[in-house]
């Protein structure tokens, strides 16, 4: 479904290439459709076998969530500014998610994580190291900020929307943050509980998992 939203909106990004809300829209069902596909089981040890990395594709994935809220960020600076204003706020976007990026990827190279795939339960097994927990504080920091900017610009947006769908549609994303930064509040409750030795580790990370399949 991911792929064919991508494929879709893909057509309507070559007809009009030089639209940058296009692109970052088309751009951030790209790195959805990456993040599910390469967290399904099959993919995930596929990956992992190929490339010598077991868990490669928990970084993978990660690191699609953080692309696709940098796109959807974008798009939304180009909802709610000229394109003068927008480009260098989009450079700024830019250096921010490649240096979380970078983050992440040294903490994963360094963490204790290429043993055996753990595809179910990488972070509750390895929620141990420090490297991985600043791994995944990386990974939240960047996700969760980037749909707080997206809410903030569309509740900005909403009362200047002439067009009703996009007034419906900019109303509508606030509401959609709210249940993404659950994941991510939960995602951080489960880590901590585990830490402290809890005993939730099977319920909280499976319920979390579940959401990506990671």
């Amino acid at each position: 479904m991911q792929l064919a939203a991508f494929l879709w909106k893909l057509r309507d990004l070559l007809r009009d290439p030089r639209d940058p809300r296009l692109a970052a829209i088309t751009l951030a069902l790209l790195f959805v459709a990456a993040g599910f596909n390469c967290a399904l089981p099959e993919v995930y040890r596929a990956l992992g076998a190929i490339s010598g990395i077991p868990n490669l594709a928990t970084l993978l994935v990660y690191s699609s969530i953080v692309l696709c809220t940098a796109s959807l960020q974008v798009f939304a600076v180009n909802l709610a500014r000229s394109r003068a204003e927008a480009v260098p706020a989009g450079r700024v976007l830019v250096l921010g998610t490649v240096a979380a990026l970078v983050a992440m990827g040294v903490l994963f190279r360094f963490a204790p994580v290429h043993g055996e795939p753990h595809v179910l339960d990488f972070d509750s097994h390895y929620c141990g190291s420090a490297a991985v927990l600043g791994f995944l504080a990386v990974y939240l920091a960047a996700y969760s900020a980037g749909l707080v900017r997206c809410a903030l610009v569309c509740l900005r947006i909403r009362p200047h929307a002439g067009d009703p769908w996009l007034r419906r549609g900019v109303s509508l994303v606030p509401v959609g943050v709210l249940f993404g930064l659950g994941y991510a509040v939960l995602k951080v409750v489960a880590v901590v509980g585990i830490r402290a030795g809890a005993g939730w580790e099977v319920s909280a990370m499976t319920g979390l998992r579940n959401g990506y399949r990671t």
